[in-house]
């Protein structure tokens, strides 16, 4: 009677075959991960930078103040670049006044850029932006934002967008209730070509 079995030729074969199949099989996911990896790189500062673009839409409809042309010193950052009357501009401070009828407080938003947290050896120039939030905020003359004085402020919030990007503003209206902003970012995503784009907007906000 013939036993069943497999000669060393084969199960050798057999192995040879099955460690083909695997390394085709990883190298193919291998593939898939770097060109998805690429990717999410060349979309996340296209994401972040219309994330901006949007947050930052939505706070000026909110806001009734934008402060202009001076330099103000607000949380972790002196203002020295801020936007004026047909100036473009590197940050934006704006009040916002809170929706609790029985008081007469802002929210102040600040915008600015820094160098990214995160160094990308490839974009070592490139920059995040940060929102520096700080509420309930009384003016020394009711409802008149401009009279708030910036040296005696509590700690406020923070939120970052990894932009690669430095937005810019300008005021478009003597009322000042027109800003446009922009925000352009350069990145190099091996082996691609470097990936460019430009996002910008004109935001009303809301009447004083």
């Amino acid at each position: 009677m013939r036993r069943a079995g497999h000669s060393l030729a084969e199960l050798l074969v057999a192995g040879a075959l099955f460690s083909l199949i695997v390394s085709v099989a990883f190298g193919a996911l291998d593939m898939a991960s770097r060109a998805r990896t690429r990717a999410e790189g060349r979309l996340d500062p296209r994401k972040a930078n219309r994330a901006l673009l949007d947050c930052l839409s939505a706070t000026l409809r909110r806001g009734n103040f934008v402060y202009t042309g001076s330099t103000i010193a607000f949380g972790p950052r002196t203002y020295d670049d801020l936007p004026d009357l047909e100036r473009w501009g590197d940050s934006l401070i704006v009040a916002i006044p809170e929706d609790d009828p029985r008081t007469s407080a802002y929210t102040l938003v600040g915008v600015y850029s820094r160098p990214r947290q995160r160094v990308d050896r490839r974009n070592p120039a490139a920059s995040e932006v940060v929102l520096h939030t700080v509420k309930g905020i009384h003016p020394a003359t009711p409802g008149l934002p401009v009279t708030i004085d910036f040296s005696a402020l509590p700690a406020g919030g923070t939120r970052v967008f990894d932009t690669y990007s430095v937005p810019q503003f300008i005021v478009l209206s003597s009322a000042r209730d027109r800003v446009g902003m922009k925000v352009s970012f350069l990145r190099e995503v091996p082996p691609g070509p470097q990936v460019s784009e430009t996002y910008s907007t004109e935001v009303f906000l809301r009447n004083q």
